[in-house]
């Protein structure tokens, strides 16, 4: 029996490299996968390796930086499979701030990801410092 057999799984930044890797191990594995990134033409093309490696695998544009797009994510995976039991976040910070030096004047620079529940999870998802 496989490992993720029945399970959904929401794999963020798998349009290449180690999360397409993953989203292709995890459908292999008989989990259906939401493949999430930014960029549509690798993530629909890694949904359709996945999908050739194990169970339905759909793509979903986002940027985690949204709190709407992260809600459309889940939603996604929901009204696909629904259900969702494994988030993989995988997303990097690419462009000015993708190649850090080691600088202590650079520390703190780095935009902000939320890795905060959208307010409407309750406040039981929330963390302290993500706010009322």
């Amino acid at each position: 029996m496989k490992q993720l057999n029945g399970k959904t799984a929401i794999i963020i930044g798998a349009a290449s490299g180690m999360g397409k890797a993953a989203a292709i191990l995890f459908a292999s594995e008989g989990a259906n996968v939401v493949l999430a990134d930014l960029n549509v033409a690798g993530g629909e093309e890694a949904a359709g390796l996945a999908s050739e490696a194990g169970p339905r695998c759909v793509f979903q544009r986002a940027d985690v930086t949204s709190e709407a797009d992260i809600a459309a994510m889940v939603s996604r995976a929901l009204s696909e499979f629904g259900r969702l039991d494994v988030t993989f976040n995988n997303a990097g910070v690419g462009g000015r701030w993708g190649r850090w030096r080691r600088s202590p004047s650079r520390i703190g620079t780095a935009p902000r990801m939320s890795a905060c529940a959208p307010p409407s999870w309750g406040s039981s998802t929330r963390s302290a410092r993500c706010g009322p």
